[in-house]
């Protein structure tokens, strides 16, 4: 046997090394965490900013573009019969604003209204300009009419500061009661809708139309 002596500094100075390289290693992969933490979540929060309306803080367009057919394949999946529709609508604002801060105001205001009005599970977003649309999630005729008049009542209801007058809204409604092809309806959906709304519009405004409202139905 041949017994083998270590010098005390060289047995300190090795603790030492393995000690601080212990360290740094630690250290290091926690800063490798938090930075892809941060990473991470900046990835989020860009993610969010792309499909967030600034001035509402609504879904934009192209949010609601991504989301509605996803919706309308949850609607076929759970296609039920009396839980089988599904409805949107497009609204736009039609009082006349003086200055860029009060129209603000006013679309600020009514998007409140609105989210305020429709349940936590349909979709609503601002489709561009001073239209929104909404996706009433296993909404049939009947139920997509009258959350369309509690919008158009509650905005009207709804006073804005620095505008005289409560802005009023036109809606245009539209129901499939299933979903065969998603793209199909979707498209579908969007057509009528408008349609709906311009009727609404020439007919005065501050009003809802549905099929049943259509004059080629009465």
């Amino acid at each position: 046997m041949v017994a083998v002596s270590l010098d005390p500094l060289d047995m300190v100075g090795t603790v030492v090394f393995m000690l601080l390289a212990m360290a740094v290693s630690m250290l290091l992969g926690r800063v490798l965490e938090g930075l892809n933490r941060r990473a991470f979540a900046l990835e989020l929060e860009l993610h969010r900013d792309a499909r967030t309306d600034a001035l509402t803080g609504l879904d934009n367009r192209r949010a609601v573009q991504e989301r509605a057919p996803l919706e309308l394949k949850r609607a076929h999946r759970r296609a039920y019969p009396s839980r089988s529709s599904f409805a949107t609508s497009t609204i736009s604002r039609t009082s006349t604003i003086a200055t860029d801060e009060a129209g603000d105001a006013v679309l600020r205001s009514v998007a409140a209204t609105l989210r305020a009005t429709v349940r936590e599970t349909d979709l609503l977003g601002r489709w561009g300009g001073e239209e929104f649309l909404a996706v009433l999630v296993d909404a049939d005729a009947g139920h997509a009419a009258d959350v369309a008049e509690r919008m158009r009542a509650n905005i009207a209801a709804t006073p804005v500061a620095g505008v005289p007058e409560p802005p009023t809204i036109s809606i245009g409604v539209s129901t499939r009661p299933r979903v065969e092809s998603v793209a199909d309806v979707w498209e579908a959906l969007l057509k009528e809708a408008d349609t709906h709304l311009y009727r609404a519009k020439s007919a005065g405004r501050n009003r809802v139309v549905t099929l049943l409202d259509a004059p080629d139905r009465l």
